[in-house]
């Protein structure tokens, strides 16, 4: 498993798990939940400050799911637009990339809403 993956898994114990010692013990305050977390048997690997302001971000929000990302999205330089832009390549003879890029935007249309499905059947 990845870090990334770990990191994630752990977000997904860690968020409910807050909400639930909060429910069951709403005397509770955030320094007395980061107490708990650092008194038990597998205490998160953060410093105490840092802990406590997880704890109090994940009770602000009073949920478990993640907010969505404000700002620019993320590039399209995933794996999957790079098999796309080389079977595009590899498909023609005498393919330029300044073609290849200027037919892959007119396909593809916005960049940052990739959707893969029948785009490497079309011909071009």
């Amino acid at each position: 498993m990845s870090r990334r993956q770990d990191r994630q898994q752990e977000k997904e114990l860690f968020r409910p798990l807050v909400l639930l010692l909060h429910r069951q013990n709403p005397s509770w305050t955030v320094p007395d939940i980061a107490d708990f977390f650092e008194q038990s048997d597998n205490p998160p690997n953060l410093n105490r400050h840092a802990l406590v302001n997880k704890i109090h971000y994940i009770l602000a929000r009073g949920t478990v799911c993640e907010r969505k990302r404000s700002g620019r999205p993320r590039t399209t330089t995933t794996a999957s637009y790079r098999n796309l832009v080389l079977k595009k390549i590899q498909n023609q003879n005498k393919a330029s990339v300044r073609n290849v890029s200027a037919k892959l935007k007119k396909l593809v249309g916005n960049r940052h809403h990739l959707q893969f499905t029948g785009l490497s059947n079309q011909s071009d």
